[in-house]
């Protein structure tokens, strides 16, 4: 009897703490508070002067939101710390008028905006306020990953268990969404007035609870938001638990569904969210209702999600800007402003910052001037501690990496490349950044290696880090004797041999050579490259670029004390030629790899890397198109996207054009340089062999591991190995 006393306590106090109970009324002045005074006095004109101690009127709230044009002032009123801090643009407004139009009366329609104008948070709003009042039954919001998908839902359940304004509409609804978030093993059992609310509240689905009064009729009940990867999105079918009805999506909100690498990438990937869309979403609602779509997404590329669908004729699409129109004296901002903004000491920690407080005094100054006839989307869209205004904030934009700029900012991306150019862009180049800074070693890496260029007045090096699945990091690069710019030309640099003391007497070219290779031999080797947790690389390899200078350099090697150091020299086989590691083995050769033979010179008696040049551009710039963190990828160090644009155009300076070779299906691509420097090129592609020497390998696709077949074991078996029998 005991034990059945004690069921029936807990179970009652099971019951007990299932029972939603309503939270303390809020008041006008509470309202006030978290709205603030101005948009609390534009939402309450209607009523006029208020008892603040007074309850709010909720049939007010609610028919202020639920009528034409509710949206809008629900997106811009009710969500004082995102959606609601500053007033919209005109094109913001549209699209969230679009938008309202689509979950009232269906369609399919696109709105192409610029980033960061606060696309996401307004799918969270749109999604919240048509289950709210009733206009959809069951919502889909889709991102371009699970993560973010959650991340809409988690916005949604934020806003429900804790906007004052929303509680003071439904206070029912949020009392129970707030006992689902603090009681989530109670909702089966969780209700209201002894009737079973059937809410849900998981990490990726929503439903809202039945609640029912006689007085007031609620027209969220048994409402559903989904969220999930657009790549992901199939035939959904549910069953309401009260009217038993079939419920299927009659809203899809799909915000960016394509990441930024995949949209940069291969058509392959637009191609298969397309068959997606086609296939299924377009059918979610069933046969007898087409549902209702809104897409917001920012344009990449002119192979992408967005612009495809952009051209479809299905749907409707509007874009816009950052720009409406560009400043009158456009040209001040790209030369004299840009100058300037770039215009530091890549050596100095603090020269960034120097130069933007020169580039804000310099706007400060010409502020009239600088602004006339220019005109944007949005004026709150930039960050008060780093500039003055949405319009210094677009140019600095531009300025930093205009392709991205006409593409992510406009929505009107650049014309695409000749189609033979395999090439990365330089502004890709320059923000291709891993998280690490100069000198530090990304976590990935295991070995450590180095290329020098030589010249007659200079010397050229990058210091790269890498793994074994080939994914380089470029953790230094610089000239000896360093320069103290941040671009230069081999022709102008400030400081060359003869500016260094000891090498200034030496009679000979030669002998500048020599004593300089010494010196940075002795640097690099000193110089330490230690990951995060204070571990150290070693030097697997230093390899010397020996083309102009074959014998000088084997016999400043040859001379050397560390064994790491090794001559190099870069072939480009022709179309019909055999690859370096199809060649006939010869009696001085040590090994070969990848496009690469070690062999020992008859000459000097040095050991040597012969490479395959064409081959690894080809794939040093599909490495810089790879997404950063996969196989193959190559990144910089982190620091400005102007610190890194010497390299960007080194990287360019020389043209690809792909050579097919006679009577056979087979060719090769030829690189043939443009006007300008393309030595941190040559170093980059001389440390992507000598990683490829060090034990890397390129590997496209990983293979799928064969299952190994379980072995059957019966239970006989296993008491006797327990000892059980």
């Amino acid at each position: 009897m005991q034990g059945v006393k004690q069921r029936r306590y807990e179970a009652k106090k099971s019951n007990e703490r299932a029972e939603v109970k309503l939270l303390p009324g809020v008041t006008w002045g509470q309202l006030r508070e978290f709205v603030g005074p101005k948009k609390f006095d534009r939402t309450i004109d209607d009523i006029g002067v208020l008892d603040h101690s007074a309850f709010v009127d909720p049939v007010f709230m609610e028919n202020r939101y639920s009528g034409p044009g509710g949206l809008l002032l629900f997106t811009s009123e009710l969500f004082p710390a995102s959606t609601s801090r500053f007033p919209y643009g005109s094109k913001q407004r549209q699209s969230i008028e679009t938008c309202e139009s689509v979950i009232r009366g269906g369609g399919v329609q696109q709105c192409l905006e610029p980033r960061g104008l606060g696309k996401s948070s307004r799918v969270a709003r749109a999604a919240l306020w048509s289950v709210l009042f009733g206009q959809r039954r069951c919502v889909v919001c889709f991102q371009s990953s699970a993560k973010k998908s959650r991340q809409t839902l988690d916005r949604i359940k934020n806003e429900l268990a804790g906007n004052l304004a929303i509680r003071a509409m439904f206070p029912e609804l949020v009392a129970a969404c707030v006992h689902a978030k603090q009681n989530l093993f109670l909702q089966k059992k969780q209700h209201f007035g002894n009737v079973l609310t059937s809410i849900e509240w998981h990490v990726d689905s929503l439903r809202l609870p039945d609640i029912f009064d006689d007085e007031h009729a609620f027209p969220f009940c048994g409402s559903r938001v989904f969220t999930m990867a657009f790549s992901k999105g199939q035939g959904l079918s549910l069953s309401d638990p009260t009217t038993l009805q079939d419920l299927r999506p009659d809203l899809l909100l799909c915000d960016d569904v394509q990441s930024s690498d995949a949209a940069m990438g291969s058509p392959r990937d637009t191609e298969k969210l397309l068959d997606v869309w086609n296939t299924s979403l377009r059918y979610l609602g069933g046969r007898d209702k087409t549902v209702a779509t809104m897409f917001l997404q920012t344009i990449c590329s002119d192979f992408d999600m967005a612009s495809v669908l952009a051209s479809d004729p299905s749907v409707h699409t509007i874009r816009y800007g950052y720009f409406e129109q560009f400043a009158d004296n456009d040209k001040w901002w790209r030369t004299t402003y840009r100058e300037t903004l770039q215009g530091f000491d890549p050596r100095d920690p603090n020269g960034q910052a120097v130069a933007r407080q020169k580039a804000n005094q310099l706007y400060a100054d010409n502020r009239e001037m600088a602004d006339a006839g220019a005109k944007v989307a949005w004026e709150y869209a930039y960050d008060p501690s780093q500039c003055l205004s949405a319009i210094q904030a677009g140019y600095d934009s531009l300025i930093d990496n205009e392709h991205s700029f006409w593409s992510q900012n406009q929505n009107q991306p650049l014309p695409p490349a000749e189609e033979s150019d395999i090439r990365c862009k330089s502004a890709a180049v320059a923000n291709k950044q891993h998280s690490e800074p100069r000198g530090v070693v990304p976590e990935f890496a295991d070995r450590l290696v180095a290329h020098i260029d030589v010249h007659d007045s200079l010397l050229y090096y990058a210091v790269g880090c890498g793994n074994k699945d080939q994914q380089l990091a470029i953790v230094d690069y610089q000239t000896w004797p360093a320069q103290n710019v941040r671009s230069w030309t081999l022709e102008n640099a400030p400081r060359k041999f003869d500016d260094v003391e000891e090498l200034r007497s030496l009679p000979t070219v030669e002998d500048k050579i020599r004593v300089a290779l010494n010196t940075l031999f002795e640097h690099l080797l000193a110089s330490e490259y230690r990951k995060a947790d204070g571990s150290q690389l070693l030097f697997e390899s230093i390899g010397v670029d020996c083309g102009d200078h074959f014998d000088l350099i084997h016999a400043v090697i040859r001379d050397a004390t560390h064994s790491a150091i090794i001559p190099m020299r870069g072939v480009a086989p022709g179309a019909a030629e055999s690859k370096l590691n199809e060649r006939p083995i010869r009696p001085n050769e040590k090994r070969r790899g990848d496009n690469w033979i070690e062999k020992k010179s008859d000459r000097s008696k040095v050991n040597w890397l012969q490479f395959d040049a064409s081959y690894f551009k080809q794939r040093l710039h599909r490495g810089l198109s790879a997404p950063l963190g996969t196989s193959h990828s190559v990144s910089l160090f982190a620091a400005g996207a102007q610190t890194h644009s010497i390299i960007g155009d080194h990287v360019n300076n020389e043209k690809p054009s792909w050579v097919k070779a006679a009577n056979k299906p087979t060719g090769c691509w030829t690189w043939k340089k443009l006007p300008g420097d393309n030595h941190f090129f040559d170093n980059c592609v001389g440390c992507y062999a000598l990683l490829n020497r060090a034990g890397a390998s390129f590997v496209d696709v990983q293979p799928f591991k064969k299952k190994q077949p379980r072995q059957k074991v019966t239970m006989a078996e296993v008491a006797m190995k327990n000892g059980w029998m």
